[in-house]
This record gives structure tokens, sequence and C-alpha cells, in this order.
């Protein structure tokens, strides 16, 4: 559908499967509710009052959403970047079926030492690493 819109449109083709772009759309996909979610909620939590007294005080509405929306949800964008870094970091599936053997994530990296290559070593200290940078966030 996406190729017939472009091409109708500018003439032209984009390759969707088998790149990195296609995996970057799956991964967006799949794990933007988990960002969305969190901020939703760190929004849901601002007192109107605030923006409505940000306003009063001069502040234009860019102003406002910078200085009292923004900061506010801060918290939930970083909670939401977290999951999402964490396991994005972790798949599997969807950088196999979209990217093929070019786009790789720690995941993808430990299975395929594991299963693919029989390299047990290789592979726990892959996960040893993955664990520690998931711990340390």
């Amino acid at each position: 559908i996406i190729n017939n819109l472009l091409r109708a449109l500018f003439g032209t083709e984009v390759e969707l499967l088998g790149n990195t772009l296609a995996v970057i759309i799956g991964l967006v996909g799949v794990y933007l509710p988990l960002v969305v979610l969190p901020v939703y909620s760190s929004v849901e939590d601002i007192p109107d009052s605030l923006v409505m007294a940000a306003r009063n005080l001069g502040a234009n509405q860019l102003e406002a959403f910078f200085k009292i929306t923004f900061r506010l949800s801060l918290p939930g964008l970083v909670t939401g970047t977290i999951f999402v870094f964490v396991l994005t970091m972790n798949s599997i599936v969807t950088p196999d079926l979209l990217g093929g053997r070019t786009d790789l994530t720690m995941g993808l990296m430990i299975y395929n030492q594991a299963v693919g290559g029989l390299n047990w070593p290789f592979a726990s200290a892959i996960g040893t690493v993955l664990t520690l940078t998931t711990t340390a966030l």
C-alpha cells in the first residue's frame, strides 16, 4: 500500500523489508505504547492551574508548555525511554524478521551465538553485559 501510494505520488518506491528502516518502523510500532502510557500518566497528573498561572504571569503558550508541562512530564518520558530501551535491546523476533542478518540487537546476538553457533561461552558473556547494562539503567 505504501509503495503504491509513493509510486502514484512521486514515481518512486521504498524498500520496506530487509533493512534498518523496516526494523525501526517495526520496533516503533511495537514499543510506542510503552512510551505513550507513562508520558500520558505524567501529563494527566499536572494540574491545569499551573499552566493557567504561567499564562497569567505573562508566559505565552510555548513558554508555558516548556516551563511547566514539559518539565513536569520528564519523569514519565524517562520511564518510557528506559522501558523501550531495555525491551528493544533484548528484542529478537522483530529485527530477525524485518531486518534479516544485517540488523542485530543484543538479544538476537545471544540467540545466534547460543542456538546457531553453539558458542555458549560467548553467548553468556553477551548476556552478562546485557544484564549489567540493564541493571545499571
